[in-house]
């Protein structure tokens, strides 16, 4: 059964350093370095919906996952195992993927989609936040 036991994840922050840049300037550097780098970028745009208020952000990843499988305990391991390597992660979960942990057959698409992972995994050594609520990066 998935979700069994409780895991236990502990965030290891080696150090923070404070940025003196608007989340407007950060976005425009980031899409400017994402023309020659990886730039990974999640954005709530300081609409503060179900207590987001993050823009989180990483360049160069260490490593790029797309975790496809047909048994979904099998992905779950898979990003279950990359998360406990002490890393940053930006990842995103397929909404099929949430009809397959629930054992839901999917509808057939009346229009063509993109194949899309299960999850979508890129680990980076450090992150980029912005906090939208304090207005701090």
């Amino acid at each position: 059964m998935l979700f069994k036991e409780k895991l236990n994840f502990r965030v290891r922050i080696s150090s923070v350093e404070e940025i003196n840049i608007s989340a407007d300037e950060l976005v425009r550097k980031l899409l400017k370095i994402s023309e020659t780098e990886n730039v990974c970028l999640l954005d709530s745009c300081g609409v503060n919906h179900l207590d987001s208020h993050l823009l989180v952000a990483g360049i160069k990843p260490l490593e790029i996952l797309e975790i496809r499988n047909k048994d979904a305990e099998e992905t779950l391991e898979i990003f279950n195992q990359k998360l406990a390597d002490n890393f940053a992660g930006i990842f995103t979960i397929s909404y099929d993927f949430g009809l397959k942990l629930e054992n839901i057959n999917r509808r057939k698409k009346e229009f063509s989609t993109f194949p899309e992972p299960d999850i979508f995994l890129a680990i980076f050594d450090c992150l980029i936040i912005h906090d939208y609520d304090t207005n701090k990066t």
